[in-house]
């Protein structure tokens, strides 16, 4: 659970970081609501109401978590936890680059 929480913050970080909308710096709450009012076409309030928890967000955006790498910056945190563990963890397969190790 809490690589799941940790992969939907990255991304909505992501969405909150794109140079594009420079009027305005969105917080990790407003990010996901946007990104679900484009994917599903739905009005804020819908938005609002469907995802009114991380956990909510982690059911909504599901599939895009598990096609989600999280780039080196991002991996640091989750791979020194991981290091605790053998290379075959199951942690890797959220990374885009592997462990150099193995």
């Amino acid at each position: 659970m809490a690589v799941g929480l940790y992969k939907l913050r990255c991304f909505a970080n992501r969405i909150r970081s794109d140079q594009r909308s420079t009027w305005r710096q969105l917080s990790v709450e407003q990010a996901l609501h946007l990104y679900l009012i484009n994917k599903h076409h739905w009005t804020l309030t819908q938005a609002i109401e469907a995802a009114k928890t991380e956990f909510d967000l982690l059911y909504l955006l599901h599939h895009e978590l598990l096609d989600f790498k999280l780039n080196e910056a991002e991996s640091q945190p989750p791979k020194q936890w991981a290091h605790r563990f053998a290379p075959e963890s199951d942690l890797y397969q959220h990374f885009e680059q592997q462990d150099p190790a193995g």
